[in-house]
């Protein structure tokens, strides 16, 4: 049996903040001849089973700014996270 998996939890991350995230999302064909694709999907914070619906991938940075800032982290207006989604899932990641 492998044990590096609970010594990590053990060791490393005793008394941190920790949040999971769970995210679920979809292409959605719209009929449109553009280049932007349209998704949908869903959320769910793991630890306190929040769930929220998804319509475009900057829902998924909104979801989760106030968990970083729970944890003392100061969020930008250059916040970026669902352009970084935005280009690795049309990176091939489909």
């Amino acid at each position: 049996m492998d044990h590096s998996s609970e010594k990590f939890a053990e060791g490393s991350l005793v008394g941190r903040t920790i949040h999971s995230f769970v995210i679920k999302i979809w292409r959605v064909e719209n009929g449109t001849c553009t280049n932007q694709p349209t998704w949908q999907g869903h959320i769910t914070h793991v630890p306190g089973n929040q769930k929220q619906g998804l319509q475009s991938l900057k829902d998924i940075s909104e979801f989760i700014k106030p968990y970083l800032r729970s944890m003392g982290v100061r969020i930008s207006s250059a916040w970026t996270l669902s352009q970084w989604l935005a280009w690795k899932l049309g990176k091939g990641l489909r």
